[in-house]
């Protein structure tokens, strides 16, 4: 179990905690072995990599949406330039 305590100097840190049960003859909990580690460093560097993937998200977005105006953009000047061609190739129409 991964639990934020505060330790001897007043510092928040995550813990992890794992647990195990020892047991007598007759299968009963005689005692708990536990150990805890510290690991705020990981939880940290993350936190960090949630961040910047949520902006390098953005950024892409971003881009793609460029990518897609520019590209009806595009698509607008191609349409008007074959159509101006077509009406002065067939200008009865």
């Amino acid at each position: 179990m991964e639990v934020r305590m505060r330790r001897h100097d007043g510092e928040y840190r995550w813990f992890l905690y794992q647990l195990n049960p020892l047991r007598d003859e007759q299968g009963r909990v005689s005692r708990w072995c536990g150990v805890r580690t510290d690991i705020d460093e990981q939880k940290r560097a993350q936190d960090r990599t949630q961040r910047e993937n949520l902006v390098l998200r953005e950024e892409v977005d971003k881009a793609s949406m460029f990518e897609e105006m520019w590209e009806r953009r595009r698509r607008c000047r191609l349409f008007s330039r074959v159509y101006r061609k077509w009406r002065r190739a067939s200008p009865r129409f």
